[in-house]
């Protein structure tokens, strides 16, 4: 699991995105399936159900929020079966699911003997950020993703983007924390720390529409 940060790219560092990616082996001298189905609670939007343009979820906006969310499946494999649903049962009997509606997505893989597989899962969100000014009249901030420089107009936006460029990211991200761990002269637990600390910087702060950082 890693979140979108290329150094020296703010365009990808900013998305409203994370990425999960499981590698599955095929161990055997004989074909063989593999399975992953993703679910994920308590995110924004309601309803959630299959729509055109990727191969998973969406969680519509409501009348009170514009707030909305998202998340599918892929894999390296092009054969790959993704699908989506409501029944568990109907997954472990099949390893795959049927439906418009429901919050999960399943990816099935068939592996040749010894084969090795990806099954990837990218999560997306889009918020609103309104803060009150100083005669407590309601301002609209908005995130720095939703910058006209960047153009994110919804999850789904977010979601295509992190599906085209998710080696790049998750090749970037994995740099950053290796060259931090990859420091010999520094003790584990101090690195440790480095990497684990910048938690208040992602979830505590807000980057602007306008490009402020608080």
């Amino acid at each position: 699991a890693f979140g979108p940060y290329v150094s020296g790219d703010e365009k990808s560092s900013v998305m409203p995105l994370a990425f999960f990616e499981f590698v599955v082996k095929n161990g055997n001298n004989k074909p063989a399936e593999a399975a992953i189905a993703f679910k994920i609670s308590g995110l924004a939007g309601t309803n959630p159900r299959k729509i055109d343009g990727i191969n998973g979820v969406y969680f519509d906006r409501t009348v009170v929020k514009p707030d909305n969310s998202a998340f599918a499946g892929a894999s390296d494999m092009p054969d790959a079966e993704i699908t989506t649903g409501s029944s568990m049962d109907q997954f472990l009997a099949t390893g795959k699911l049927t439906g418009p509606h429901g919050g999960i997505v399943a990816v099935k893989l068939n592996l040749a003997a010894s084969q090795t597989g990806r099954i990837r899962f990218v999560v997306g969100w889009y918020q609103e950020f309104v803060d009150k000014n100083w005669n407590d009249s309601i301002v609209d901030e908005g995130f720095r993703y939703q910058n006209d420089t960047i153009g994110i107009k919804s999850s789904i936006d977010a979601i295509k983007y992190g599906l085209s460029e998710f080696e790049r990211i998750r090749n970037g991200a994995s740099h950053f924390a290796n060259s931090i761990m990859g420091i010999k002269e520094l003790p584990h637990w101090y690195k440790d720390r480095l990497l684990n600390n910048l938690y208040p910087l992602t979830h505590n702060s807000q980057y602007a529409r306008d490009g402020r950082f608080a």
